[in-house]
């Protein structure tokens, strides 16, 4: 009697599949992709197109068996394990690998592009074979470099339907860079030795891997790498649920990012703040657009100064930087965790020479800024009767919110010295110091409710702007209230440098020439517009948002 079932769901390619019962009768399997028949009481398959197949069990002559299938392409994060900490991918070389290499060549030039190809080995090769008719490579199924916890090394991945021919095309290119193959495998893995250094390939469920180890790494630590990639479940990284959560929202995204913070604290510290992001990049002609989301190891509540920060600040800076976090969280990523060495011997010595570090840190808001406004008359002033060389000119502003000076005033004090009260800013009172840098001068300016900092000198005043309102406008709410954002506009730099200008005592004609000099050199330096990134707090975590943008060709 024949007996006919259908899988339900879907199987992944290079996924092995039972047929058969292991106490039943023994049949002759076809399984409908073109490879030989086997002869078992229970056959184990995997299929390596997807596809629907139709698998058909004999018994002599007799069909007693018809098995219906569906087979799809494996994604790639069921190809990493659960535990691994990094992970970035493009989910597909048809849809993805392509545009992502395209516009990454604008950005870094092509030459640096396919360096950075040529170091991980596999996107080069997948670049190269997947321009084929698809027989070696799947173009459905993707391309990433992973790291795996306590490995110091980094692992390629690569989908493929034919893997002797992948592996085949792998070791002609380690051949050609000075890789030589070591007579000893192990278990299916091939061994390359070069100058540059050792790696190991092998094949596991549809997936081509590359171990590139540290030169420092023994072969039992290969191996061991190895074993965890084969050892890991069917689902690999999607079996980890705050991966499997953001992984959802990354929808079309043609280049994929994933990192997770494992490291251990000793007991009673706080563990670190960052704890996973996972974030999607869509490529298009001009522009990169990043979004993703960040988990974290507590909220993020917004602090209790949290406001517009920029509402009144000159227009124009060429970059801009703003910090949203709570005091304490600053003070982690200014001095370091509370655990660390070099932090505690820090603030002891202050504490012994009588300042409350605790009040100091508490007296912070937590809303740190940064703007820098390009001075492009001073550039053009030292470039044509000054030293002749483009030195950076422009104005760098700090301001840090406080919720009261006095616990820091003692603390400049210890560090700079005395300090003048003069009128600064909106303060008639203003505590003022002066700090000399490398090459500058910069004021330090204490007022009841900010910590400011000044360096440079700009051409002329600027009008005021409400900047948080702009940049919200412009970048989807970036700088508002509670986020963490920032702007680098090289657009605008290169605006301003193109502005017509008469500088009294300059030869208008050298003007014009190093104006246009120094223009072809910031096109040729990089083609990016701007580049803006934003994080919006939510609860444990929060939504990150960014963009690159290209100039216009």
């Amino acid at each position: 009697m024949l007996r006919e079932t259908k899988i339900e769901g879907q199987i992944d390619t290079g996924v092995l599949v039972d047929f058969g019962e292991g106490d039943g009768r023994a049949l002759s399997w076809d399984f409908g992709d073109g490879t030989a028949r086997a002869g078992t009481q229970q056959a184990r398959h995997a299929f390596l197109k997807p596809g629907r197949y139709l698998v058909q069990g004999y018994e002599g002559e007799r069909l007693a068996e018809r098995v219906e299938i569906v087979v799809v392409s494996r994604a790639l994060v069921r190809a990493v394990p659960e535990d691994a900490e990094a992970l970035v991918w493009t989910p597909s070389l048809k849809e993805d690998l392509g545009p992502t290499v395209d516009f990454f060549e604008r950005v870094a030039g092509p030459g640096n592009a396919l360096r950075w190809l040529e170091q991980a080995w596999l996107p080069a090769l997948a670049v190269e074979l997947s321009m084929g008719d698809g027989s070696v490579v799947d173009p459905q199924e993707g391309v990433g470099l992973m790291m795996l916890p306590g490995f110091p090394g980094q692992i390629a991945l690569l989908g493929v339907v034919d893997a002797d021919r992948a592996v085949q095309a792998l070791a002609q290119k380690l051949a050609q860079a000075g890789a030589e193959e070591d007579p000893k495998t192990d278990d299916g893995i091939r061994l390359f030795v070069a100058p540059w250094g050792s790696a190991a390939a092998f094949v596991d469920r549809g997936y081509l891997y590359l171990v590139l180890p540290e030169p420092e790494v023994d072969a039992h630590q290969v191996l061991k790498a190895v074993g965890r990639v084969r050892s890991s479940g069917l689902l690999g990284l999607q079996a980890y649920p705050p991966f499997a959560e953001s992984y959802a929202a990354l929808g079309n995204a043609n280049l994929c990012l994933y990192a997770r913070d494992n490291r251990q604290v000793p007991k009673g510290a706080r563990p670190p703040l960052l704890q996973s992001v996972v974030a999607g990049v869509r490529v298009g002609t001009v522009s990169a657009t990043l979004e993703g989301t960040v988990r974290t190891s507590r909220p993020l509540e917004r602090t209790a100064g949290a406001g517009s920060m920029f509402a009144r600040a000159a227009e124009g800076p060429v970059a801009a930087l703003k910090l949203s976090l709570p005091p304490e969280e600053l003070a982690d990523l200014a001095l370091g965790q509370a655990n660390n060495g070099s932090r505690g011997s820090l603030l002891r010595k202050l504490e012994v020479a009588g300042i409350d570090t605790t009040a100091s840190i508490n007296a912070f808001t937590g809303e740190v800024g940064v703007l820098a406004w390009f001075d492009a008359e001073g550039f053009l002033k030292n470039l044509v009767g000054g030293t002749g060389k483009p030195d950076w000119r422009g104005v760098v502003h700090l301001i840090a919110g406080l919720t009261t000076r006095e616990p820091v005033a003692p603390l400049l004090t210890r560090l700079l010295g005395e300090a003048v009260r003069a009128p600064y800013a909106d303060d008639r009172d203003a505590l003022l110091w002066q700090w000399r840098l490398a090459s500058a001068t910069a004021t330090i300016a204490l007022t009841p409710r900010a910590l400011m900092i000044r360096s440079g000198d700009g051409s002329g005043p600027r009008a005021n702007a409400d900047l948080s309102r702009e940049l919200g406008e412009r970048f989807k709410g970036a700088f508002g209230p509670g986020h963490s954002s920032l702007l680098v506009d090289l657009g605008r730099l290169k605006r301003e440098l193109d502005t017509p200008r008469v500088i009294p005592g300059l030869d208008p004609s050298k003007v014009v020439t190093s104006q246009g000099f120094s223009s072809a050199f910031l096109d040729h330096l990089t083609p990016i517009d701007h580049v803006v990134l934003d994080f919006e707090p939510r609860g444990n975590g929060g939504r990150l948002w960014g963009m690159i943008r290209l100039k216009e060709r």
